[in-house]
């Protein structure tokens, strides 16, 4: 025994941590993680000490192409006739490109990011908080809820019940903007997402079967 967990429990979140787990493993582990604080905390430890193993790693510079891909998957633009495209030149091109630019300046890095889900999981997604406009987008959303069901997501505070942030939509991408009294929540706290009835949870917490969890936690930079 490790303090409160068997040493099978510490050795499941070792695994986890390293991605070792089997898909139908890793299922079970995340919904033990959304109510098991102490297997919550071996969790959280291990991740940190592996994130840590990369602090000394320099910083790669992604290829141009990403930086395209991810503009035009968060600004998607209007196909254009001829004749507007003709007027979009000189200063006024450059005005436009300034415009989209600078908003995916300011929300990169993010303060906080999680990957939920892992391959072959009910949902999938990736979400990136940032804290100076409090808005959380979640992309590559994948897994749809059964008729009559929602996908709802949840943060769940450093040892505080969960609270809900809303209900996962039916397409790959959304935003949310996170309530201000949460914000101070978000470090050290954990995304869940739990199948619901139609319309969310009745109870203010989550009635159904927790699909994924991750922490969230701040991106690693190279040094």
């Amino acid at each position: 025994m490790t303090g409160l967990l068997s040493d099978d429990d510490v050795a499941l979140v070792a695994e986890h941590a390293l991605g070792l787990l089997p898909a139908d493993e890793a299922r079970a582990l995340e919904a033990r993680l959304a109510v098991e604080p102490a297997l919550r905390a071996a969790y959280r430890g291990w991740t940190e000490r592996l994130a840590g193993l990369l602090e000394d790693l320099p910083a790669v510079a992604p290829p141009a192409r990403t930086k395209t891909a991810l503009m035009a998957r968060l600004f998607p633009q209007p196909r254009r006739g001829r004749f507007w495209l003709g007027l979009l030149t000189g200063t006024a091109l450059a005005g436009l490109g300034l415009v989209l630019v600078l908003p995916v300046l300011r929300a990169l890095p993010p303060t906080y990011q999680a990957s939920l889900g892992v391959a072959g999981a009910a949902v999938q997604l990736t979400a990136a908080y940032d804290d100076r406009s409090g808005e959380m987008v979640l992309t590559g959303i994948t897994g749809r809820a059964a008729q009559g069901r929602d996908h709802q997501l949840w943060l769940i505070p450093a040892g505080a019940p969960p609270v809900s942030l809303g209900l996962l939509p039916a397409r790959d991408m959304t935003r949310l903007t996170v309530p201000a009294a949460l914000r101070p929540a978000l470090a050290g706290g954990v995304l869940a997402v739990s199948d619901e009835p139609a319309g969310g949870s009745p109870t203010g917490l989550p009635t159904g079967a927790v699909l994924a969890t991750a922490f969230l936690r701040a991106p690693v930079t190279g040094s």
